[in-house]
């Protein structure tokens, strides 16, 4: 009786754990904060105008050197051309769309940004790599259907 008691208690405990590990959304936090970027995770709920957009200025992608003066094939120097110019939009040289809406894993932008293989160089060139909250949360934004709000 006593091993059965202990198998049970096993079992219960695994599937709990395993009850808490899900996440539905796909969204990218590490649990340490809020989620709203303000404490280096990424923002859950991100909006283009507030958070995705600020990340490329603040970056230096809109200056003319880098996607400012239409460099790479890709022109970001507003938030209104950043956006078309990204959403469902392919890649220049690639043939993928610079952004899936609702699938960063598959957005060439995530990639290059990530320096994943076989794209190139990672974005942005010359400059750091991107945090993991700033990405965390431009795939927040993708996978979230890459609204423009």
């Amino acid at each position: 009786m006593r091993f059965d008691l202990r198998l049970l208690g096993v079992c219960l405990v695994a599937s709990v754990a395993a009850c808490g590990t899900e996440n539905p959304t796909n969204l990218v936090n590490d649990g340490n904060g809020s989620g709203n970027g303000s404490d280096g995770t990424p923002v859950v709920a991100p909006s283009y105008a507030q958070d995705v957009f600020p990340t490329f200025v603040r970056r230096g992608c809109t200056t003319g050197s880098c996607h400012g003066g239409d460099a790479g094939g890709l022109t970001m120097s507003t938030s209104q051309d950043t956006y078309e110019n990204l959403v469902g939009v392919p890649a220049s040289k690639q043939g993928e769309l610079l952004v899936v809406a609702g699938d960063a894993a598959g957005s060439y932008l995530v990639k290059k940004l990530e320096g994943a293989p076989g794209v190139g160089a990672q974005m942005p060139i010359g400059r750091a790599p991107l945090s993991a909250a700033e990405l965390g949360t431009i795939r927040n934004w993708i996978n979230q259907g890459a609204l423009k709000n």
